[in-house]
């Protein structure tokens, strides 16, 4: 009953890329991570939604944080799927 949302698509508005491959291009794995982190904050402050993460996403500058903090204050469940 809620929204799912695509952490890629969040970051790809953010740098204004097509592809993710494109924003690896353009802004290179720096660049590509930092928009990433600013996509995972804004998308964290959101009502509740199932927020599909990248196989990167956990190495953002900052997103380990982000994520456990939303856990621990009950904000988000985080899975891992291997």
């Amino acid at each position: 009953g809620v929204p799912c949302v695509d952490l890629d698509d969040r970051t790809l508005t953010r740098t204004r890329c097509a592809t993710i491959a494109d924003a690896w291009r353009t802004l290179g794995e720096p660049g590509f991570r930092a928009a990433e982190a600013l996509a995972l904050r804004a998308a964290l402050a959101e009502p509740p939604c199932v927020l599909a993460l990248g196989g990167g996403t956990p190495t953002a500058p900052g997103a380990p944080d982000m994520l456990r903090d939303a856990a621990r204050s009950d904000r988000a469940l985080v899975v891992y799927l291997h």
